[in-house]
């Protein structure tokens, strides 16, 4: 039983050292000596335990030793064991020295022959070779016998023949195999590795390519818990990804927008039916909200069931804000082309195809349905009058390629007249040619309309002004350098004047007043002045000796730099002129408002020019309300931008007017005039405590504002400033309003117009693109996989594709011109086909979609069919009368055929899942069984009638029902999942709950699915038992190998105390402080049952203790520190670390601190042992403050077999190993730890 022991201990020793052993080493590497040392120990335990024929004739198990040796180990460590057992045989004599010397030698070189003659690998020997091996080996020992006496020879054979021949081949045999099977294990193992390691690749690249697109991508299991989520996903989220793995929707995003994606899910998951491309606006937790389109497909496993789902969604935001702007700007631009009574139309000069827009069908009242648009039909409503000019000028624009603007009236169909004005372009192709004619056209009737009664009353206030009595006279103010008023030229006189003062209008006109009345009263004068100064009207008498007449004189500034009087003979129409002269100037304040509003009506019909209305408006409020400057200012981003101005030169810094800004914040009269729309007034600013006095606006002395308003919306102000304080009065804003109204039509038209000229220009570029499109479906109608055709009204093929022609197994001469009934539909189908085509061609109800069979002629006899799936639409040409059907078709045969076998198979997993022993019930609120499906209802005694509306306490009593709705209660209140065992009948149940939610999101009962697990249980149980049977079989093993190991321990101290050698003394002590540090490790294990990882605190003290007494580190003075974490280490990585902290403790202990060498440093010899953890790795070194190592120094050629063997167990365990020289040497190794 020792030397079965001993020989199992080989199989150790092959697992520690042969399995590491790299191809390609140096024969005579460190770790075989080292090898071939163990199992020399164990050659000598083998033969200090023999059989004992004779005195002096010994057998033993020396011969599988060595020959399995030599066919698994190899060379160096064979040659040594054969040393070691020949020395050993040597000395212990007898007359079978001889025979046991051959058999160490011959049963060695055997194995190595056989290990170098085979041609395949180790792993590859089968058994019945390891027997024949064995039985080889051992004929060949009892061969070697008769090396002894004859009689002494037989004598042995007689007695051993048998035992050897039947054991020990068997013997070779299973011990082989037990190495054969490790290294198949190994081999196995690597390829595992290497497997997991391509698929741990594959799946890093899988996972970089998903975190990587710009779409989001999800996987989600059964329960719509998710177990995938790429970072465009996270990003829509809004969380991290350890926040969002395992958690429900209901957890992730608000209440409803969770519910909808339940839903979608549960028809994904129970109904296995895909969801493409569904558009949903979606909120997540942060508050943002966004478009997805999304996309949800069953995940199947290998069996076919359904395991989760996978969801794609992409972020559709931008385009539906694209078309929701696009459709807002549609309708703005139709709104104002209503409210500006302006309409754009289009003539197509290929076509011959006129395109008017809405807005000029209700400009000229006309029904779109009952009214066909064409040149001709518009020349027809046009008045007789301007019929003949209108076509003129659009044909001469047209010849000459330039554009025209006019002015024309129209007939409505109801007889009235109205005024349009249109401007028009064209546009030319690649020849020059004109190819469009683009126009716009807006109703100016009312401008008309003002226009004409501005003429009925300028005619009348001429026919008044040259038929009144009194003197009429106009001047022009003439000022001095300083600006005061010096003299007065004239600019009209009437009639009366010239009757009254005796002299013609010619003597007056263009003549100051000094000239014609160069001895006029000064109080005249002086009256004038006042009048021009202050803008005020004043009325004086005077009498005037030269001419011995009286008169009444009434003077008033009807505009900046102009002064009107009006005179009358006192003598004899005092009152009667007073009268007149304000009927006179409240006539032409009318005047002057009607001219108004006619130069701005007509600028704003003339032009789409913002800054030149804005000019003639400024013009006109100079005019119609004297002052000094005036500017117009538009609200633009929270401040007032100057955009025009008049008159402010010698007044402001021109240039400082250009583009000014000026923020609302810092002027408070600009932002509540703004706010407020009301408008502002002050007489004089220096009484003003509101107004903001600046350096460049001092001389400004009067000031009115007036908002310039489109609907409830403040677009920008009108401004006017005087010199003069007094200037303005309340009057004056209702004056102002009809150019405030004006200003705000023309920037409303100005806005119109820009956003027109984008559309067109648009409209430009998708015409261009509707071109390009045209081509390239033509070509991708080749080139599809797609049955492309075209039938004409007649049945008759016109086009067919490539596809088609490949399907139907027919040439393109042969399908171009045939009846398409007649040769691709089948015969049962035929004539309804052809009847029902010729129908809906002529109602116009053709199906866009369906599908039918057709005959494939490419068989030979035409009988195989093809089932085809079309989408159809109705070809026109260009009168828009239908010429025929295109028609694009996807052969779905294959497909129609999976689709039944799904059909199918599902039916089939229908059945599957309602054969189930598993059972699924509802519960409402008050947990009262609304439904409940399964078989092993039946197991219980019960049917479905014992459940349906009734609780768990009615059908299994209180005390039974307690575990059940304490588990209801739980569900419902917190809203997860909850899973419970309960027992009934000596049966084991497992049941799970999970909330069902109302669409509100509020829980409104439970649905549980429970399962028959009390065969798992049993299997559980049974498991159990095994892995108690496990923990004590490893417990025995441990403590074998230990017991092994002690012996080995104990054969070296024997052979260290016959060895006077004392390099080899050296070697036997570091061999035996090798097979301690792996013996203590499996003392550790078992006297740990069931464990199989060793504390590594505990085990470093145990060892640096052995050590440090081993080498007398007290004795000599060396204080020794450790440091250790308390640490799990399992044994594949307890051991290398075991024999690497040998290593070094016993290199240093030797080497470190030598007899009679000082430390380099004053402190006392130390060494320090430690073992630190870190994130994911572990940190073991020793350090010492001796002599330090030799320079240049390289591990891998040191001499010593120690410093070799640690760089081989540093790579064994992935380790990074370090050396620092600094007061002494610290050697590190740094692994991969985890607490797992």
């Amino acid at each position: 039983m020792q030397n079965a022991a001993l020989l199992l201990s080989l199989v150790l020793v092959f697992d520690v050292f042969a399995l590491r052993w790299h191809a390609g080493q140096d024969v005579f590497s460190r770790y075989r000596l080292i090898a071939g040392l163990i199992i020399s120990a164990i050659g000598v335990a083998v033969m200090l335990t023999p059989w004992v024929l004779l005195p002096g004739l010994v057998f033993d198990t020396r011969s599988v030793l060595l020959s399995i040796s030599g066919l698994f180990f190899g060379t160096a460590p064979t040659l040594i064991a054969m040393a070691v057992t020949t020395v050993l045989r040597l000395y212990q004599g007898g007359p079978g020295v001889w025979p046991g010397v051959s058999t160490v030698l011959v049963t060695g070189t055997i194995g190595l022959i056989w290990r170098r003659t085979r041609r395949q690998k180790l792993e590859k020997i089968k058994l019945p070779e390891l027997y024949l091996f064995g039985l080889v080996t051992h004929l060949i020992m009892l061969g070697l016998m008769f090396t002894l006496p004859l009689e002494m020879a037989l004598h042995t054979l007689r007695n051993i023949s048998a035992p050897v021949l039947l054991i020990y081949p068997l013997a070779s045999t299973l011990l082989g195999g037990l190495m054969i099977n490790r290294l198949k294990r190994e081999k196995l193992a690597d390829e595992r590795r290497h497997a997991e390691e391509t698929l741990a690749q594959e799946r890093r690249l899988l996972r970089t390519m998903i975190d990587n697109l710009p779409v989001a991508v999800y996987a989600k299991d059964t329960q719509g818990r998710k177990t995938l989520a790429n970072l465009t996903d996270l990003q829509n989220i809004g969380l991290p990804e350890a926040e969002v793995l395992g958690r429900t929707d209901t957890e992730l995003f608000p209440t409803e927008t969770a519910a909808r994606f339940e839903a979608d899910d549960w028809v994904v998951l129970n109904n296995g039916t895909p969801i493409y491309d569904r558009e949903e606006l979606l909120t997540n937790r942060n508050g943002k909200t966004f478009w997805q389109l999304t996309s949800k497909v069953p995940l199947y496993n290998a069996d076919g069931q359904i395991i989760g789902l996978v969801g794609i969604g992409r972020d559709v935001s931008g385009r539906k804000r694209a078309m929701a702007a696009l459709q807002q700007r549609e309708a703005d631009l139709k709104e104002a082309q209503s409210i500006a009574r302006l309409g754009r139309w289009e003539l197509n000069l290929n076509t011959e195809q006129l395109q008017w827009s809405d807005s000029i069908f209700e400009i000229l009242e006309i029904d779109p349905e009952h009214f066909n648009v064409s040149y001709e039909s518009f020349l027809n409503i046009i008045h007789p009058d301007d019929r003949a000019m209108v076509d003129h000028a659009y044909t001469e624009s047209l010849r000459q390629g330039t554009p025209y603007e006019i002015t024309h009236r129209v007939l409505t169909s109801d007889g009235q007249v109205k005024w349009l004005h249109e401007i028009c372009h064209h546009e030319y192709n690649a020849n020059g040619q004109a190819s469009r004619s683009i126009g716009v056209v807006q109703d100016i009737t009312i401008h008309k309309q003002a226009e004409e009664a501005l003429r009925e009353s300028e005619k009348k206030y001429r026919t008044l002004f040259e038929q009144m009595t009194e003197g009429f006279a106009l001047h022009e103010i003439i000022t001095d350098a300083q600006g005061l008023p010096c003299n007065y030229r004239f600019l009209e006189v009437n009639p009366a004047f010239e009757q009254i003062t005796g002299y013609t209008r010619e003597h007056y006109l263009g003549k100051t007043l000094m000239e014609v009345l160069p001895n006029i009263s000064p109080d005249w004068v002086a009256y004038y002045e006042k009048v021009a100064l202050t803008g005020e009207p004043m009325y004086m008498e005077e009498y005037v000796p030269v001419e011995g007449r009286h008169y009444a004189v009434w003077a008033y500034r009807p505009r900046p730099r102009q002064l009107a009087t009006l005179i009358q003979d006192f003598t004899e129409r005092r009152q009667q002129e007073l009268e007149r002269a304000a009927l006179l100037e409240a006539e032409h304040e009318q005047r002057l408002r009607a001219e108004t509003l006619r130069d701005v009506t007509l600028a704003l019909a003339s032009t789409l020019g913002v800054s030149d209305v804005l000019m003639e408006i400024l013009h006109q409020a100079q005019r119609l309300v004297p002052s000094t400057a005036s500017n117009i200012a538009l609200v633009n981003d929270e401040a007032l931008r100057v955009v025009g101005w008049r008159d402010y030169t010698g007044h402001s810094d021109h240039e400082e007017l250009v583009g000014m800004v000026q923020p609302l914040s810092e002027y408070p009269i600009n932002a509540e005039l703004v706010a407020s729309g009301e408008p502002y007034i002050t007489v004089d600013t220096y009484e003003d405590p509101r107004w903001q006095h600046l350096p460049t606006h001092e001389w400004i002395r009067a000031h009115i504002s007036l908002p310039i308003n489109l609907g409830e919306h403040v677009l920008g102000v009108l401004r006017l400033d005087s010199d003069q304080a007094g200037t303005f009065i309340t009057q004056d804003v209702e004056r102002l309003r009809p150019l405030t109204r004006a200003a705000a039509v023309a920037l409303e038209n100005a806005q119109l117009y820009t956003q027109a000229q984008r559309e067109l220009e648009e409209r430009i570029r998708s015409q261009a693109a509707l071109e390009a499109s045209e081509r390239k479906f033509r070509e991708m109608l080749e080139n599809i996989r797609l049955f492309a055709v075209i039938i004409d009204l007649e049945g008759q093929v016109t086009f067919c594709n490539d596809f088609g022609l490949q399907l139907v197994g027919m040439e393109r001469d042969a399908v171009l011109g045939c009846n398409w009934f007649d040769t691709f539909i089948p015969p049962e189908i035929r004539a309804e086909m052809d009847a029902t085509f010729a129908q809906r061609l002529a109602t116009g109800d053709f199906p866009q979609h369906y599908e039918n069979e057709i005959l494939i002629v490419r068989d030979g006899d035409g009988t195989a069919r093809a089932l085809i799936a079309w989408n159809n639409m109705v070809v026109r040409g260009s009168d828009g009368e239908t010429i025929g059907v295109a028609a694009v078709g996807e052969d779905i045969t294959a497909r129609r055929q999976v689709e039944r076998a799904l059909q199918a198979s599902e039916a089939w997993l229908r059945s599957l899942v309602e054969s189930m022993d598993d059972v699924i019930f509802s519960l409402d609120t008050e947990q009262r069984h609304t439904a409940i499906y399964g078989q092993w209802v039946e197991r219980l005694g019960m049917t479905e009638a014992h459940f349906l509306g009734r609780t768990a306490c009615d059908i299994f009593g209180p005390q039974a029902a307690c575990v059940h709705e304490t588990a209801n209660l739980q569900a419902l209140a917190t809203g997860h999942s909850v899973t419970y065992e309960w027992e009934m009948n000596g049966h084991h149940f497992q049941t799970t709950l999970s909330p069902l939610r109302d669409p509100e999101g509020e829980v409104s009962g439970l649905v549980g699915v429970g399962r028959d697990i009390t065969t798992l249980k049993d299997y559980q149980a049974q498991l159990q038992a095994a892995l108690d049977e496990k923990t004590l079989m490893l417990s025995e093993i441990h403590h074998r190998i230990k017991n092994n190991l002690q012996v080995i321990l104990g054969l070296l101290d024997l052979q260290f105390g016959i060895v006077e050698e004392q390099s080899t003394q050296q070697m036997l002590r570091e061999s035996q402080n090798r097979i301690k540090a792996i013996a203590l490790i499996h003392e550790r294990l078992y006297q740990t049952p069931g464990e199989s990882r060793v504390n590594a605190r505990l085990y470093f003290h145990s060892l640096v203790r052995y050590l440090t007494e081993t080498y007398d580190a007290m004795v000599r003075g060396i204080v020794v520190e450790q440091s250790i974490d308390n640490m799990e280490l399992d044994i594949d990585l307890a051991i290398p670390c075991a024999l690497i902290v040998n290593e070094l403790i016993s290199n240093a202990l030797k080497y470190a601190f030598p007899a009679g060498k000082p430390s380099p440093t004053d402190a006392p010899p130390t060494l320090r042992v430690m073992l630190q953890r870190t994130d994911g790795h572990a940190r073991l070194a020793v350090a010492d403050n001796g002599v330090g190592l030799p320079e240049n120094l390289e591990l891998e050629s040191a001499p010593h077999l120690g410093l070799r063997l640690i760089k081989m167990l540093a790579r064994q365990i992935d380790g990074e190993l370090s050396v620092e020289q600094n007061e002494g040497t610290c050697i590190a190794i740094t692994f991969a730890w985890s607490e797992d």
